[in-house]
């Protein structure tokens, strides 16, 4: 059975370490585009989102094809904010905006070396194991 997946990217623009380094350019491309990339050119068609407390940061998610539908709020973009919690107001936002999903899946900008093909096997294997 299809299932409906939204894979949402949680990038925050508050880093304290390397500040901004979710834009930093990895080659020439901000990081965050390597994980945009690896859902537009896996082998079945996801809704992507970008979920960032930054104006800037979604314009560039846009620029590669990302959907923005909001800009995070304060609260969940701390240092201490959980992406538990960033996935809940993704989840709640959905359920508002009437979008219905069977799966949300979160990938951090900070892992730029997951590939197409890694996305098609972990949703595999996630219906694989349902099957069983």
């Amino acid at each position: 059975m299809k299932k409906k997946i939204l894979w949402l990217i949680a990038a925050r623009s508050g880093s304290k370490s390397i500040p901004h380094k979710n834009i930093k350019l990895l080659g020439e491309h901000p990081l965050l585009s390597y994980r945009i990339n690896s859902v537009l050119n896996s082998n079945n068609k996801y809704d992507l989102w970008i979920s960032t407390d930054s104006p800037k940061y979604a314009l560039i998610a846009e620029n590669y094809g990302a959907e923005v539908p909001f800009i995070r709020p304060e609260e969940l973009s701390l240092d201490n904010s959980s992406s538990m919690d960033v996935v809940l107001h993704a989840m709640e936002y959905a359920n508002k905006e009437g979008r219905e999903y069977d799966c949300i899946g979160l990938l951090e900008p900070t892992s730029p070396f997951i590939k197409s093909r890694d996305i098609d096997k972990a949703v595999n294997l996630l219906l694989d194991n349902e099957e069983a």
